[in-house]
């Protein structure tokens, strides 16, 4: 019975290990697609203060980006 009892303990600290390099994964994940969202904006922002995007273009690029849809 005892046993049995530091199996299961042991397969929860596992699974809580898991779960935790999960979570970390994620938030990394969300970081860098975020970091990507701004970069995206600054890159059409210098397109368009040099002329090569129009103002719609640019809103319109503005919002794909923004949306997740680009």
């Amino acid at each position: 019975m005892l046993f049995r009892k530091i199996q299961i303990l042991i397969l929860l600290e596992t699974v809580l290990n898991l779960m935790i390099s999960f979570t970390m994964v994620i938030s990394s994940t969300k970081k860098t697609f975020i970091s990507d969202k701004y970069a995206e904006l600054e890159k059409i922002s210098v397109l368009k203060e040099k002329g090569i995007l129009t103002e719609d273009e640019f809103i319109s690029e503005k919002n794909k980006i923004l949306s997740g849809k680009k």
